[in-house]
C-alpha cells in the first residue's frame, strides 16, 4: 500500500448555502409536510408508518425504518433499536430524565429511550384573557431582539403604530423545529394562507422581508347593512313618530312623519330640527312610504348613509364607510306599531396591507396576531366555546385543544398552509490525489502475478528441524498487455486497476473511502487526478 501525503493545493474548504423548501398543511386535526401522505404497513398489531412516526413528523436520521415489531418474540420493542444507559457510579443519565425519575433507578438498572425523535410543526394559542403563557414570556428578549427590523416586534408597544402586550394580547404561536430549515428561516419566504370549505379566504406574505406578515389577500371591503320594513298598512300608524340614525362620529338625525302634508316636503326640516317624511295620501301604501323615507335619508348630508328599496316598503340602509356593523345604529324612539327593524350587521374593513404578524427568522417562530374578521358571512367553533365566531388570523392552523383533543370534528371546513424556506449550511472538503506517472503499478492483489503451476507451488526449507514457509520471491508478473495478433501478446508493461481511494488522518487511520464505479487502468506512462468531495 503506498501512503501519500497531501500537498497544500490538494485541500480546499469551503461552505455551501441551501435553502430547502418547507410545506405544511393543517385540516381536520392532521398534519401534512411538504403535502406527503405517510405509506402504510400493515402489521398484525395495527397499522403503523414505515417511518415509525405519524403524520406530519419528520424522523431524525430515519431511525427503525420499517421495523415490525409485530414479528418478535415478547417483548416486542425490542425489535427497535433505542437508546439506553445503565445507572452506575457516574450518574449518567439523559437529559430527558429528571433527577427525581433518575433516583427512582437501583445501580445496575438500563435507563432506556425511544428511536426514532422526531417532530413537526406545533401550534398554541392563547385567548387574551390569558396570562400563563410561558413559551410567549420566554421570547420576550427576542422580540425585542428584532425591533430594528420592525416595530411589530416590540413586546409592548403604545405608539402610532398600535397598542398591544404580547403578555396578554390574542396570540397564535406557530413553532418550526430546526430539523425542516436548517440555521435559519429563509428572509421573505414565509407565505401562510386560510382556506375556508377549499376557498381562500386570506393570504400572509412576508413581502419586505423584514419579518412582518402583511396580508395581501382578504375578505373585499363591504360596508355593514342595515334595514327598515314598513309593514304597517295605515300611514295615520306613523303620523308624528320618528326613526333616529346615528353613527360612530356621534352624527345624529332624526326623521318625523307627516300625514297632514302642511309640515313641508319630505328632506326639509321642521321648527323641531327633525328631517320631514312626507306621507300624505299614502294610506295603505307601504312601498310610497317606504321611497319617502329612502328620499329623505339619501337627501341629508354627514348620515353618510345610502339606501336601496323595492316595491314592498322595505329599505335597506347601507353604510358609505366600509367597514364591521356597528358603525351606524337605527333607533324607534317611538315603537312605531308594524315597522321592523333590523340593526347594522356584516361589512368588512379592507385589512389588506395590515400587519398580522411576526416572524423570527433564528428561532423559528411565527407570531400571529391579526385578529380582524376574515369571513361576514362564515362562522365556526374554533374555540371549544359553544359559540361560533368568525375566522381571523389568530385562529390560523386550530387542531384541537387541550381540553378537549379527542372531539370528532374540529373546524372541518377551515384549512391552513405555510410555505417557506430555509437557510441550511453545508461543509464541504474537496481533496485531489494524484497518481504520478511512474507510481502506483504494483498490487498485492493476488492477479497481478503471472498464474503457473510450478510458481504456484510454497517453497519448503527445512531448517534444523524447524519449517518455515515462503512464496517464491521470483514469481513473474502477469502481462495483460493484448496483442492484435492471435496467439501473441504485447510487449509486458507493469499494469494495474485503481478502483479505490483509502482516505487516512493524522495517524494513518482509515476513515474514508471513495470507490470508483469503473476501475481505471494505471500503466507506467499514465498520471490520473482524482477529485473527492465530501459533505458534513
Amino acid at each position: 500500500m503506498s501512503l501519500y501525503k497531501f500537498e497544500q493545493n490538494d485541500v480546499f474548504k469551503n461552505r455551501i448555502k441551501t435553502h430547502p423548501r418547507i410545506g405544511f398543511v393543517i385540516s381536520d386535526k392532521k398534519t401534512y409536510y411538504n403535502r406527503d401522505i405517510l405509506p402504510i404497513n400493515t402489521f398484525a398489531v395495527g397499522d403503523e408508518t414505515i417511518q415509525q412516526t405519524e403524520q406530519g413528523d419528520l424522523s431524525l436520521y430515519e431511525l427503525n425504518i420499517n421495523r415490525d415489531a409485530s414479528t418478535h418474540s415478547p417483548p416486542a420493542e425490542e425489535s427497535l433499536i433505542y437508546p439506553f444507559i445503565t445507572k452506575q457510579g457516574s450518574l449518567t443519565s439523559f437529559k430527558t430524565i429528571s433527577t427525581e425519575t433518575f433516583q427512582t433507578y437501583s445501580y445496575g438498572d438500563v435507563i432506556r429511550g425511544q428511536y426514532p425523535l422526531s417532530s413537526s410543526i406545533d401550534v398554541e394559542y392563547q385567548a387574551a384573557s390569558t396570562t400563563d403563557r410561558p413559551h410567549i414570556k420566554a421570547l420576550k428578549n427576542t422580540f425585542n431582539y428584532y425591533r430594528p427590523l420592525s416595530p411589530h416586534y416590540a413586546y409592548e408597544s403604545s405608539n402610532a403604530v398600535g397598542t398591544w402586550d404580547k403578555a396578554t394580547q390574542e396570540i397564535k404561536l406557530v413553532s418550526i423545529p430546526s430539523i425542516f430549515y436548517g440555521s435559519s428561516i429563509k428572509k421573505g419566504s414565509v407565505d401562510m394562507k386560510f382556506y375556508i370549505t377549499g376557498s381562500l379566504v386570506g393570504r400572509l406574505q412576508d413581502s419586505n422581508q423584514n419579518g412582518e406578515l402583511v396580508q395581501t389577500i382578504g375578505p373585499a371591503a363591504a360596508s355593514a347593512q342595515g334595514r327598515v320594513d314598513f309593514n304597517n298598512s295605515f300611514e295615520s300608524s306613523y303620523d308624528n313618530k320618528r326613526i333616529i340614525l346615528e353613527n360612530t362620529s356621534g352624527i345624529s338625525k332624526t326623521f318625523i312623519f307627516d300625514a297632514t302634508g302642511t309640515e313641508g316636503s319630505t328632506g326639509t326640516v321642521d321648527g323641531s330640527g327633525f328631517i320631514i317624511i312626507q306621507i300624505d295620501g299614502y294610506e295603505g301604501d307601504n312601498a310610497a312610504i317606504g321611497t319617502e323615507f329612502a328620499s329623505g335619508v339619501e337627501s341629508v348630508s354627514g348620515i353618510q348613509i345610502s339606501t336601496t328599496d323595492d316595491t314592498f316598503g322595505n329599505i335597506t340602509l347601507i353604510q358609505d364607510i366600509v367597514g364591521s356593523s356597528g358603525n351606524t345604529t337605527i333607533q324607534d324612539p317611538d315603537s312605531i306599531t308594524g315597522l321592523n327593524i333590523v340593526q347594522f350587521a356584516g361589512g368588512a374593513a379592507d385589512n389588506n396591507g395590515k400587519v398580522a404578524g411576526t416572524v423570527l427568522y433564528n428561532e423559528g417562530f411565527v407570531a400571529l396576531t391579526g385578529s380582524w374578521d376574515l369571513s361576514s358571512t362564515y362562522t365556526d367553533e374554533y374555540l371549544f366555546s359553544g359559540v361560533n365566531i368568525a375566522p381571523k388570523w389568530a385562529l390560523w392552523g386550530q387542531k384541537f385543544l387541550a381540553a378537549d383533543p379527542g372531539a370528532a370534528e374540529f373546524c372541518p371546513s377551515s384549512s391552513w398552509t405555510i410555505d417557506c424556506e430555509g437557510t441550511n449550511y453545508v461543509p464541504v472538503i474537496t481533496m485531489l490525489a494524484h497518481a504520478k506517472m511512474g507510481d502506483l503499478n504494483h498490487s498485492n492483489n493476488p492477479t497481478y502475478v503471472k498464474p503457473s503451476a510450478d510458481q504456484d507451488v510454497e517453497v519448503c526449507v527445512d531448517v534444523e528441524h524447524d519449517v518455515d514457509y515462503y512464496e517464491n520471491s521470483k514469481r513473474e508478473l502477469a502481462n495483460v498487455v493484448k496483442s492484435p495478433y492471435p496467439n501473441t501478446s504485447g510487449s509486458f508493461e507493469k499494469t494495474t486497476y485503481i478502483s479505490k481511494v483509502g482516505i487516512y488522518d493524522e495517524n494513518k487511520n482509515l476513515i474514508a473511502i471513495a470507490k470508483l464505479a469503473t476501475p481505471v487502468k494505471k500503466t507506467i506512462s499514465r498520471e490520473y487526478t482524482f477529485k473527492m468531495k465530501i459533505d458534513f
